[in-house]
């Protein structure tokens, strides 16, 4: 008596590619969202880079040729490779002016490719006091 080799039926077969399925899901899953957080995280690097660049710029401007109130308002800007459009708006206040303490203020917007919104949903504001040196 000779004996067949036993063989996978179609029902199993199905029944482990669903099992496998189901199990990869979530992974999947995972891998979507780690990509999502990975833009939105570049993009608050990019922002605050590009609020400290325009706060430093500010500075030397006040440093160098006398404190005056100001307002600005720049965008959208385009920054190489980087997802998303950028915009800022740029305030220079007295908050002493006898003793020559300005306040910078630096907010920038954008918003990525996947948002849904026309409007920039994500924000950055940098705050920064600056005085005039002391003369010796």
């Amino acid at each position: 008596m000779t004996r067949g080799r036993r063989a996978f039926t179609l029902v199993e077969v199905m029944t482990v590619v669903l099992i496998v399925a189901f199990g990869l899901l979530p992974v999947i899953g995972l891998l979507s969202s780690a990509t999502r957080q990975e833009a939105l995280d570049e993009s608050v690097v990019i922002a605050q880079s590009m609020a400290l660049r325009l706060a430093e710029q500010t500075t030397e401007e006040l440093l160098r040729g006398g404190f005056a109130k100001a307002e600005r308002t720049g965008g959208p800007e385009v920054v190489p490779l980087a997802p998303g459009k950028y915009s800022w708006d740029l305030a220079v206040e007295p908050v002493d002016p006898e003793a020559f303490l300005w306040r910078v203020l630096v907010k920038v917007r954008w918003s990525l490719p996947t948002d849904t919104s026309p409007d920039p949903s994500h924000a950055y504001e940098l705050e920064k006091l600056v005085s005039r040196p002391e003369s010796s």
